[in-house]
């Protein structure tokens, strides 16, 4: 005889008993990670930062969320942009986030497809005018969720290729020390050696590297490091030199008591937790003090109507009144009209 699992069993159990289906679990609360069902927006961080969540002692449980696979997926629009999915597993069992990464330039679209135009027709375009501050970004959600679901659609792209993990799958803090020390082995977005190509790949052959991961043979490449048809220069040998500095940055998180790193020199990742917690703070207390002053404002808008309601009525009723008025007014004349007829026939 089979037996039931027991998952099924309790389900029925609650359905016998209650008339209904249990609601599902939400999400594991890991900022950065997951996000709750009725998140009006995704999180999204640059890398550097994410790394400082992801690894803070605090919030030990995104140790113990693994990736589960990676795709590597090219866009069908102009600028032709590249970036990495993820599919990062709960430690909960059920629920898994997607984690979109990818770099991109803070530039106008008319100055960037102008200098992809001048580049991919072969004409000779300075360094300096191709070289920005890059902005490496990940968007992060749980998937079934509807924000989850909008970063796993199809987004007008096409799969370059894609990974698995066979033995040792990398967790999501371990992924995030990747990401920010990718971020900061070139700062700068370059279209002919730095940019979104080249930090997909980079991440993707580290991947393979250090935690073995196992690339999906029936993937073809479609196109992934070109521009309109131009290849792009190789890595060289940046992978290794990468990996060689991301082990240097583990050991140095797992002697750091806290966890919280302040070794990069860009102001922006010299992030401090405590600091983080005061300004997230600061901003619950104004979304509580802005949320205040919209129920006073309400407050005050049903008053308002309240007493135009209540002025109306009595206009209503002051208009009764004189119209009774009149009409009794206009009965009286009529009946002293008649009594003065009546009178006056009378006497004659």
């Amino acid at each position: 005889m089979m037996s039931m699992p027991k998952d099924n069993f309790f389900s029925k159990l609650f359905h016998c008993i209650f008339g209904m289906n249990p609601s599902p679990p939400q999400p594991p609360t890991i900022f950065g990670l997951f996000t709750q069902a009725d998140a009006r927006c995704p999180e999204r961080q640059n890398t550097y930062r994410w790394e400082v969540f992801m690894t803070d002692r605090e919030f030990p449980n995104s140790s113990r969320c693994c990736v589960e696979e990676v795709t590597w997926h090219k866009s069908y629009s102009m600028d032709q942009h590249e970036f990495l999915r993820f599919k990062i597993k709960a430690p909960d069992g059920p629920h898994k986030a997607v984690v979109v990464v990818g770099r991109t330039v803070e530039i106008p679209s008319v100055a960037k497809l102008s200098a992809i135009a001048l580049t991919s027709s072969g004409c000779c375009v300075s360094s300096e005018s191709l070289a920005q501050a890059a902005v490496d970004e990940i968007t992060a959600a749980t998937i079934g969720t509807r924000r989850g679901d909008e970063l796993m659609g199809n987004h007008n792209c096409r799969l370059v290729s894609s990974l698995t993990f066979p033995n040792h799958a990398p967790s999501a803090d371990e992924l995030s020390t990747l990401l920010a020390t990718v971020s900061k082995y070139r700062e700068k977005y370059h279209l002919l050696d730095s940019q979104c190509f080249w930090y997909a790949k980079t991440v993707f052959r580290a991947l393979v590297e250090l935690f073995g991961g196992s690339e999906n043979p029936g993937d073809r490449h479609h196109d992934g490091g070109r521009i309109h048809g131009s290849k792009l220069p190789s890595l060289s040998g940046s992978v290794h030199e990468i990996c060689r500095t991301y082990q240097e940055q583990r050991i140095a998180l797992s002697k750091s008591p806290d966890r919280t790193r302040k070794v990069y020199a860009d102001p922006i990742a010299q992030v401090d937790m405590q600091a983080l917690r005061e300004e997230t703070a600061a901003c619950q207390q104004a979304v509580e003090a802005k949320e205040s002053e919209r129920q006073q404002a309400l407050l005050a808008w049903q008053t308002s109507e309240s007493e135009k309601q209540q002025a109306l009525l009595a206009w209503q009723a002051s208009e009764r009144q004189n119209n009774e008025l009149r009409l009794t007014v206009q009965m009286l004349t009529e009946r002293l009209a008649q009594v003065a007829q009546s009178g006056e026939m009378q006497r004659n």
